[in-house]
């Protein structure tokens, strides 16, 4: 009976994340719409842009608690902090340049979520500490997230948002890093750590942009169209189609008006890809087995330049 409880916990676990995830994509578009935008039917004359500095002080006192509980109780406590510390730079500098503005906190929620949830499905425990497969699962997602409301949910918008892909993957690291923060995962040095190359994670990666290279250099791939299109962001050009990742030309790696105030950078395929990549690769350090795989290759590489 209890086995059959735990496996019926399980499923119902696995079905909400799945929902969470799938309801978070297709109704991504309402629920920015609700924050941002008036419906009298729905929520009268409130409007939640304009609560975004209160909302946004209820969740900081949350985020108090919990590290209050966490210091008292908690193991890695100096690591975890230096860690949120750095988080909290790299989201300063998004907020001032990269237009993470108040009413876009739900995509950072919405991406703790699910790397929360994902934590608790595929390491209930926290004894396999899969810190960088819940990251790298996580980022994958809020990718697809975004394809989906370019080019099929919502294709009226006028560029592929690189910066949602990396507002995103900050939620997500967010997400681990409440999970995994202050844990001490001893029993897992015992377990060596499988080199990346040799993961189902980069074989993905290897995939995914060996693809994208091959519609690039064909032509069926192209950042700027030579001028203003349709919205759905494809072409037919010389009886070939054109899938292009903007709908009005120069948008991406320029500076834009932002609806709230001030202006903001819109990252180009490039630049969002690397960015991602980079603090991804940071983060996934909180792990100590990459942590120590990193330091002894930089001691190496630091006696062979010194020699």
């Amino acid at each position: 009976m209890e086995i059959r409880q735990i496996k019926l916990g399980k499923l119902f676990l696995f079905t909400f994340t799945l929902l969470y995830i799938v309801l978070g994509m297709l109704l991504h578009v309402e629920v920015s719409l609700l924050v941002v935008g008036k419906y009298p039917e729905i929520t009268g004359d409130f409007v939640a842009r304009e609560h975004s500095v209160e909302f946004s002080f209820i969740v900081l006192f949350f985020i108090a608690i919990y590290f209050f509980i966490k210091t008292l109780k908690g193991r890695r406590r100096l690591t975890t902090y230096i860690y949120w510390l750095l988080y909290l730079i790299i989201l300063v500098f998004f907020y001032l340049y990269i237009s993470l503005h108040q009413v876009e906190i739900i995509h950072l929620i919405q991406y703790a979520g699910v790397a929360i949830l994902l934590g608790f499905c595929l390491d209930p425990t926290k004894e396999k500490f899969i810190f960088g497969k819940i990251l790298f699962i996580g980022a994958t997602l809020g990718i697809i997230d975004e394809l989906l409301q370019y080019y099929i949910v919502s294709p009226g918008h006028t560029y592929l948002d690189f910066n949602d892909f990396l507002v995103n993957s900050l939620g997500v690291i967010a997400g681990v890093l409440f999970y995994y923060g202050f844990f001490n995962p001893s029993s897992i040095f015992n377990r060596p750590l499988k080199p990346f190359y040799r993961t189902k994670r980069f074989s993905f990666i290897l995939i995914f942009f060996s693809l994208i290279s091959i519609f690039s250099l064909q032509g069926n791939l192209q950042v700027s169209p030579p001028h203003n299109i349709k919205p759905g962001s494809y072409e037919l050009i010389d009886n070939q189609i054109v899938v292009f990742m903007e709908r009005r030309p120069g948008l991406l790696g320029s500076w834009q008006d932002h609806f709230v105030d001030g202006q903001y950078y819109v990252l180009t395929p490039l630049e969002g890809m690397i960015l991602i990549f980079l603090i991804s690769f940071l983060f996934s350090t909180f792990d100590p087995r990459v942590f120590k795989r990193f330091k002894d290759k930089l001691k190496i590489m630091t006696n062979i330049f010194s020699e």
